[in-house]
């Protein structure tokens, strides 16, 4: 072969090698409005595609310079965090970034890409204006991050327990930014809103998928990540996102803890348990959550954290080791006891059992709870039944209880076994904002009220949540949050909204209980508000044993009012 042969060869296969690349850049085109390689500083080294409409530069200009350069500054946080998060080969799913065009408005582009690490660890990203439709879509992922603890505990569970798409090494992250809601309301509200929306960006191209972040709450966020991910990178970026959008230049600090998933027993349920407890304790703002340290001892040092009160709930569900406690509910004109409220009283300690049933909750052991109550209250029913005596009983129920089909089930099953029963026992619906399958519940709690049983929401206020339950749930009663009661005669916005409340239940004909009552001037505004129901101190503080508030009366209790 001759020299000009040779070369015309090579220059037959380079034609062929760009016809090849023209065409996948043509499909691609199909699909996109720029395309750019990056090197591994982040440095542009390839651009083809509308690059001088987007940012108002020709494809050879844009080489050289850090992509960075091509978004609005406030955007660079989540441009940082989705090529952060491509690392490990994953394609995040596409954001809305503002393109920062030379001498012009900022235009919003849907941005993805993947990097490859044996192409010299070169990133390929895409750009592309997004259509009315689907600008919208693109624009959820730029969201802040969900508060949504129950979501992201079940992705724990369904990682520990063999479920989680094949992630075995993977690991759980979290996250505190130290005063962050003092912060955000120091900043301009769009300035604070655009930062969680990159703090999100960040921590979601991060997490397993693409969407195995969560908000816990006051400044503290959960990530569960493949093994190996640099969180010290991570946390730096977040500190310097912060520090962007602060006004003096300081920022806040960040401390993060992480804990190795990898080995915990698929088959071993507590360590799943074990795990949700400590992501729900750290997420309080009390002090008796977990702290960062504590979760950076490791999964067995964790479980051993909470096995005292997984072994105190079983033992107390098991035995029955507790008591119960009636407190009464009287009608505000007769004072006559309307009802009893039936509250736990666990053996060995003292007071209220709220610390008891939170953790039973975080547990998962409160549907167990609950039906060994409700087997309780009906056999005390039964016993005073036979010796002539007739009480009405409101039982408490958890969210995680109503919106369980298996103790629902349950649950059903016994109420079948007592049907003679049905007028004397009714349910108090707690932390009714938490139910998840609303439809599924309020079918359960329509199914109580068609087998003679009173549904009440505890716990009822004026935000979004209360108002939303009076219309997904039809119930008998609401019991009107204690708070307000308590600040009824002293904060006029307390006695405006305690007014609104009772008469738009009356308008619904539902009836109102109010709590917390301890003084006899609020029984008269409660009056004149129309409220219809009391309940606290002022009438009795709960007792154990048979109540002693009233005589036992040998007649049928009345139903309860609706009207």
């Amino acid at each position: 072969m001759t020299v000009v042969q040779h070369q015309e060869s090579n220059s037959s296969a380079d034609s062929a090698l760009r016809g090849e690349r023209d065409r996948f850049a043509a499909f691609a085109f199909c699909r996109s409005d720029a395309l750019i390689e990056l090197d591994g500083d982040r440095c542009i080294v390839f651009a083809a595609g509308a690059t001088r409409h987007l940012f108002g530069h020709s494809s050879d200009e844009l080489r050289g310079r850090p992509i960075a350069d091509l978004v609005v500054h406030e955007d660079r946080g989540i441009l940082d965090g989705l090529l952060g998060g491509m690392l490990d080969g994953r394609r995040p799913r596409p954001m809305i970034l503002r393109a920062r065009p030379r001498g012009g408005e900022p235009t919003a582009v849907s941005f993805t890409g993947y990097h490859l690490p044996e192409l010299e660890r070169h990133f390929f990203v895409s750009f592309q204006i997004p259509s009315g439709s689907s600008a919208a879509a693109d624009e959820g992922q730029n969201e802040a991050l969900p508060n949504d603890l129950e979501k992201f505990a079940t992705m724990v569970t369904d990682l520990l327990q063999g479920e989680g798409q094949g992630e075995t090494d993977a690991e759980l992250s979290l996250i505190e930014f130290k005063g962050f809601e003092e912060f955000l309301g120091r900043l301009d509200p769009a300035v604070s809103e655009r930062l969680k929306q990159s703090i999100g960006a960040n921590l979601r191209a991060n997490s397993l998928h693409g969407a195995a972040a969560t908000d816990l709450g006051d400044g503290k966020f959960g990530i569960l990540h493949s093994m190996g991910l640099d969180m010290e990178a991570i946390r730096s970026d977040l500190e310097e996102q912060t520090r962007e959008a602060d006004p003096t230049g300081a920022g806040v600090e960040i401390d993060d803890a992480s804990i190795s998933l990898t080995g915990a027993n698929a088959d071993d349920q507590d360590a799943a348990r074990a795990l949700v407890t400590v992501i729900s304790r750290f997420s309080r703002q009390e002090g008796d959550g977990f702290t960062l340290v504590d979760l950076s001892k490791g999964l067995p040092t964790v479980m051993k954290s909470v096995q005292q009160d997984l072994h105190l709930i079983r033992r107390t569900i098991r035995s029955g080791a507790f008591s119960m406690a009636f407190q009464p509910i009287c009608d505000l004109v007769t004072r006559e006891v309307h009802h009893y409220e039936v509250l736990a009283r666990i053996d060995g300690q003292e007071g209220s059992p709220f610390k008891f049933i939170q953790s039973a909750e975080e547990l998962g052991l409160i549907q167990r709870f609950d039906r060994v109550m409700c087997q309780k209250v009906m056999d005390w029913l039964a016993e005073r039944k036979k010796e002539g005596s007739f009480y009405s009983l409101a039982v408490n129920l958890s969210a995680k209880s109503i919106g369980d089909p298996n103790f629902m089930t349950s649950l059903e099953a016994l109420l079948q076994e007592h049907q003679d029963l049905r007028g004397q026992v009714m349910f108090e619906v707690t932390e009714s904002a938490r139910i998840r399958d609303v439809r599924a519940a309020n079918e359960a709690l329509q199914r109580l009220r068609t087998a003679g049983h009173k549904v009440c929401l505890d716990d009822f206020g004026v935000g979004e949540s209360s108002l939303q339950d009076l219309r997904q749930y039809r119930v008998d009663l609401v019991k009107i949050d204690g708070s307000y009661v308590r600040d009824a005669l002293a904060n006029p916005i307390s006695s405006h909204i305690l007014r609104a409340v009772a008469a738009m239940c009356r308008d619904l004909e539902v009836a109102t209980v109010a709590e917390m009552i301890e003084e006899e001037p609020v029984v008269d505004f409660l009056r004149g508000c129309g409220v219809q129901y009391g309940q606290g101190y002022l009438f009795g503080k709960p007792s154990i044993g048979a109540p002693k508030f009233t005589p036992a009366t040998t007649e049928r209790p009345r139903a309860v009012a609706t009207g």
